[in-house]
């Protein structure tokens, strides 16, 4: 007769690999920086959209969604705005 695994000893297996995905999950991040004196975050990736935010140089966002020209963007309240064209650059890692 074949031992099942317990659910004690399914969790302990599931639990072991989790240090395994840890670090592919960090490097999936990516994070830009503001490098004009002041950017403007939108609600749509438009001009046209309503202006929800006002950002200084260098202010680090995450980036959730790239369509190329556009960014859409967490801040460090956890806030998703769209970051306009031509304000951003890549953030070296930390």
């Amino acid at each position: 007769m074949v031992r099942l695994p317990t659910k004690a000893q399914r969790l302990a297996m599931a639990l072991s690999l989790l240090p395994m995905l840890l670090p592919t999950m960090a490097a999936a991040l990516e994070y830009r920086s503001v490098n004009v004196a002041k950017a403007t975050l939108y609600d749509a990736p438009s001009a046209q959209g309503k202006k929800t935010l006002l950002l200084g140089q260098g202010y680090p966002v995450e980036i959730i969604v790239n369509l190329g020209d556009w960014l859409k963007v967490r801040d460090a309240q956890g806030t998703l705005s769209w970051l306009s064209p031509n304000h951003w650059e890549i953030n070296v890692p930390y």
